[in-house]
């Protein structure tokens, strides 16, 4: 019974009782690769719906702990310091934004000093994040000018990471179809009117 994989279940008629798969481990994994590879957007959703969960974010920091006590993040970063570098530069690309302090102004005023994807505002972000609003990417591999540059809080900088703006904003819990139609107009056309 080792191959197939198994749950607890509960009934009133069986009481408590361990329900076995139909198909073994190998199949159940062959049948679910092939839904992934053939369902690309569904299953990007499922799984960014179950990584965002709490007990999704319980499980990794208690992964990544286990990892950091074993000694296996020292010794990965040891042996791909190339990969390290490379990573670093990635982030450097994508990371900063080339636009003045008053177009920063103006951006965070076009959208009420408040997160464009969940409606914080600046000051409520401070309190709740210890951080003011980030420059975030529109398209994460964008310019790193005006055109590309919303006003995000940390949570919502950090869910959106290097996901499509739109795929992850309409499936996001703080979704709102008038924010993502300010977004749009934001990014089509009316950043031009701020640059200086």
């Amino acid at each position: 019974m080792n191959e197939f994989y198994s749950q607890n279940k509960s009934s009133k008629s069986k009481g408590n009782y361990i329900y076995y798969f139909s198909e073994c481990k190998g199949c159940t994994k062959t049948r679910a690769s092939k839904w992934q590879a053939e369902n690309p957007e569904s299953y990007r959703k499922t799984l960014r719906k179950y990584q965002t969960s709490d007990h999704a974010k319980i499980k990794q920091r208690e992964r990544n702990k286990k990892m950091v006590r074993e000694g296996k993040v020292l010794e990965w970063q040891r042996n791909n310091k190339d990969k390290i570098k490379e990573y670093n530069l990635y982030r450097s690309v994508n990371k900063s934004h080339e636009i003045t302090k008053q177009e920063w102004e103006d951006c965070k005023k076009y959208f009420d000093y408040s997160c464009a994807y969940c409606g914080i505002s600046e000051e409520e972000a401070k309190e709740k994040y210890k951080n003011n609003l980030h420059k975030d990417h529109a398209d994460h591999q964008g310019a790193n000018d005006l055109s590309n540059c919303i006003p995000a809080c940390r949570s919502c900088n950090s869910k959106k990471h290097n996901f499509e703006l739109e795929l992850w904003f309409v499936a996001a819990d703080t979704y709102s179809k008038e924010r993502l139609l300010k977004i749009n107009k934001w990014l089509n056309k009316d950043y031009k009117i701020y640059l200086t």
